[in-house]
């Protein structure tokens, strides 16, 4: 949820000016509630994956929420666009729902992909995608179009020099 157009003049910045949201990496926080403590109408911390999320967008002033980032000791709260944050969001959700739940955690070690490299994976799979539709769309035109000159090719010459608008079918 957003409250970005309903921000009072006063508690805007140059992020609200820029249409910056903010993000909480949740594979590297570490639970510690500063971001909640800055910005409690922003910030939560989500019981089931025990770390902060974003419960609402510029419910907070901008100060409030620059306090917030500038607090985590991990620095896992980020200022993205708004196609970012949807990006990002999403696949955040898609990992969570891929581990059954089970969230990999910076304390824990391991290997964590940056959710913002998986981000520009999921971008470059998805232009891909478009890509080869488009591409596959343009054949099949290209196809219908050969076949449509193969017919209208196929008429007697006096049909074809007619036209189609000025024939009118007998019955």
């Amino acid at each position: 949820r957003s409250e970005w157009s309903s921000l009072e003049p006063q508690d805007r910045g140059e992020m609200w000016e820029a249409q910056k949201f903010a993000y909480v990496d949740p594979f590297t926080c570490i639970n510690c509630h500063n971001c909640c403590d800055c910005a409690p109408g922003t910030f939560y911390i989500d019981p089931f994956y025990d770390s902060a999320r974003v419960y609402s967008q510029w419910r907070d002033t901008e100060e409030d929420m620059g306090w917030a980032v500038e607090s985590c000791p991990v620095s896992c709260i980020y200022w993205v666009g708004r196609e970012e944050l949807q990006i990002l969001e999403h696949i955040t959700a898609e990992s969570m729902y891929q581990n059954n739940g089970q969230m990999a955690n910076a304390m824990l070690g391991g290997d964590l992909i940056s959710p913002f490299e998986k981000a520009d994976n999921f971008r470059k799979r998805w232009s891909y995608k478009k890509n080869k539709v488009r591409a596959k769309s343009k054949a099949s035109s290209n196809v219908l179009a050969a076949k449509i000159k193969e017919v209208f090719l196929a008429l007697p010459k006096e049909l074809r020099l007619q036209g189609w608008a000025q024939r009118r079918l007998k019955h």
